[in-house]
């Protein structure tokens, strides 16, 4: 696959890009939308398809977005002094 693969997210622009985006998975479209429309900090799945693409995973993140697994996020979560209440 070439360096300038097109994007598309349901055959529109992604919210505040010039850019397209096209999934691995269709399903996933409304997870990566949720996540820019609400400017999360992270998607976390064990969902190969999102933490595999890492074209898509670049535009995550230049979008203030990670993709992490379970474990990772554990392990933030274990080097954060934040605590349920």
């Amino acid at each position: 696959m070439s360096s300038a693969r097109s994007w598309s997210l349901s055959g529109r622009a992604c919210p505040g890009s010039a850019s397209r985006a096209v999934l691995r998975d269709v399903d996933d479209r409304i997870v990566v939308e949720a996540a820019v429309a609400g400017a999360a900090d992270a998607i976390e799945t064990g969902d190969k398809d999102l933490l595999d693409d890492a074209d898509l995973v670049a535009w995550l993140t230049d979008r203030g977005i990670s993709v992490i697994t379970p474990s990772d996020l554990l392990e933030l979560l274990e080097e954060s002094s934040w605590r349920p209440s």
